[in-house]
C-alpha cells in the first residue's frame, strides 16, 4: 500500500511540475490528439468494422449482359467497385473482355485479364484476390444451375438475377470470435495510441526534469539529506 501511494505521489508531483511549462499543455493535449488523428488514417479499414469491402478496380468492356451480372456479383461479395480512372487505393483490378457474354454463352472458356496495382497494399489485394475467386465461383454455379434447370434455354440477364436473388440452399453465417468486431479507424487509434502518447510525454519530460536536477546537484544533495 505504501509502494503504491509513493509512486502516486511521484506522478503527481511529475506532472505538476510538467505542467508549470505552459508549452506543456500542447505537448499534453493537442499533440496527442492531433497523432492520433493522423494515425487513424493509417489504421482504417475499406468499409464498416464487420464488414469490410476493399476496392477494386473494374474495367468492363463487355458489351452484352453477363458484365453487369458480373459487376453485381462482385459486390454481392464484398467488393467495392471503381473505375479505371478512379482506382484510388485499390490494390487490385480486373478487366472483363469485350466478347466475355458472347464466349460464355457459346460455352467457350474466356480469360480475365486480374492485375495488380504497383504501390499497393499487398494484404488487402490478397483480400480482394479470395472475394474474387469467390465471384467467379458463384457466377459459374448459377450458370451450371441454369444450364440444369433449363438446358434448352439460353441464360438471360434476368434468370440469372433470379438465382442471384434466391435463397440459398447451404448458408453460412460468419461472424467475429469477440462479441465486439474489430475497431478500424478512430476507434482502433484513440485508446491505446492516446493512452500511450500521453505517458510517452511524461516520461520524457519527467526523465528531462531528473537529468536537470542531477546536473544542478538536486539528486547528491537528496541522498545525502532526504
Amino acid at each position: 500500500m505504501n509502494a503504491l501511494r509513493n509512486i502516486l505521489v511521484l506522478g503527481h508531483h511529475d506532472v505538476r511540475l510538467f505542467l508549470r511549462d505552459r508549452g506543456s499543455y500542447i505537448w499534453l493535449f493537442v499533440v496527442p490528439l492531433a497523432f492520433t488523428y493522423f494515425l487513424s488514417y493509417a489504421a482504417r479499414g475499406p468499409g464498416g468494422p464487420a464488414d469490410a469491402r476493399p476496392a477494386l478496380v473494374l474495367d468492363n468492356r463487355d458489351t452484352g449482359f453477363l458484365g453487369a451480372v458480373f459487376a453485381r456479383e462482385l459486390g454481392e461479395q464484398g467488393l467495392t467497385l471503381r473505375a479505371p480512372d478512379e482506382a484510388g487505393d485499390a490494390p487490385r483490378g480486373i478487366t472483363v473482355p469485350e466478347d466475355f457474354t458472347q464466349r460464355v454463352l457459346a460455352r467457350r472458356q474466356v480469360t480475365l485479364e486480374f492485375f495488380t496495382i504497383e504501390g499497393s497494399d499487398m494484404g488487402m489485394a490478397q483480400i480482394v484476390a479470395i472475394r474474387l475467386f469467390r465471384t467467379l465461383l458463384a457466377l459459374n454455379t448459377r450458370l451450371a444451375r441454369h444450364a440444369i434447370d433449363d438446358p434448352d434455354r439460353a441464360p438471360t440477364e434476368e434468370s440469372l438475377i433470379a438465382l442471384m436473388e434466391s435463397a440459398p440452399s447451404v448458408a453460412l453465417d460468419v461472424s467475429h470470435a469477440g462479441h465486439k468486431p474489430r475497431p478500424v479507424g478512430f476507434a482502433f487509434s484513440l485508446p491505446g495510441n492516446l493512452v500511450g502518447y500521453l505517458f510517452l510525454n511524461l516520461l520524457v519530460f519527467g526523465g528531462a526534469s531528473v537529468a536537470a536536477g542531477r546536473r544542478g546537484g538536486v539528486l547528491r544533495r537528496l541522498a545525502v539529506s532526504p
